[in-house]
């Protein structure tokens, strides 16, 4: 698995991005426990409301910030939490929506019943900690 590191960024935002975000990961060190759900919550809605308020946000910023708190929070499994995901991947913008993946929204929301388009939540989860784990 190749790492990724702040040495693959050009510009000083996108470094900066790189270093809040592998620090994020360091932080929650993939302890996908409710103990974390009103924090990652907390920075999800901060990040929705600069997509929100700030009109080329996107275009400055990565999405892959946001894609990780969506993704922590659908590790963490509350079912609680579809309508912000939802609301991150069909209501900011097209390069958010890309970025959040359809999986994790649909196996919440089916819970533990089978369906033969949808993984299995611990494949799910395994993919985001291995794509997550070349951050650190």
């Amino acid at each position: 698995m190749q790492k990724v590191s702040n040495d693959d960024y050009n510009t000083k935002e996108e470094k900066t991005e790189y270093l809040e975000l592998s620090n994020l990961i360091r932080k929650f060190d993939f302890n996908f426990s409710m103990e974390n759900r009103e924090e990652i919550l907390k920075l999800l809605k901060q990040e929705i409301h600069k997509y929100k308020t700030i009109e080329d946000y996107y275009r400055k910023n990565s999405s892959e910030y946001i894609r990780f708190l969506c993704g922590y929070l659908f590790c963490i499994g509350n079912t609680n939490d579809i309508e912000i995901l939802q609301y991150a991947k069909y209501k900011i913008n097209m390069d958010v929506s890309c970025m959040i993946d359809y999986e994790w929204l649909a196996r919440l929301e089916l819970g533990s019943q089978s369906d033969e388009f949808v993984r299995s939540r611990e494949d799910l989860i395994q993919d985001f900690v291995d794509w997550y784990s070349k951050w650190i």
